[in-house]
């Protein structure tokens, strides 16, 4: 939903349907679309992140090493389009709370 109609013009109600899910069940899990979202967001950054560094060690030159996070983010961008575009799209409206580093 966020994708087709936007962050700011998505409501729970429309991500609850969308999900076939009731409006209950998705604050089973969430409390805000701000989580919802944040949720997206970090899971995608952590598909993108795991087994990075442990990968890089095994490619000698640096030229090597860029090649290769290149392709990658590319695989992972496709492979998870929605998220993908959820992140490049949409990230920016997060709320601030949600954006630490830890």
């Amino acid at each position: 939903m966020f994708i087709e109609k936007g962050y700011l013009a998505t409501n729970m109600d429309q991500i609850a349907s969308s999900a076939k899910m009731s409006k209950g069940g998705i604050f089973y899990y969430f409390s805000s679309k701000d989580e919802i979202l944040y949720f997206i967001l970090n899971n995608h950054l952590d598909l993108m992140l795991r087994g990075l560094v442990d990968e890089l060690k095994k490619i000698g030159s640096s030229v090597e090493q860029i090649k290769f996070l290149i392709r990658r983010h590319i695989d992972i961008y496709a492979k998870n389009i929605s998220e993908s575009r959820t992140l490049l799209h949409q990230g920016h409206l997060l709320r601030s709370e949600y954006k630490t580093i830890a």
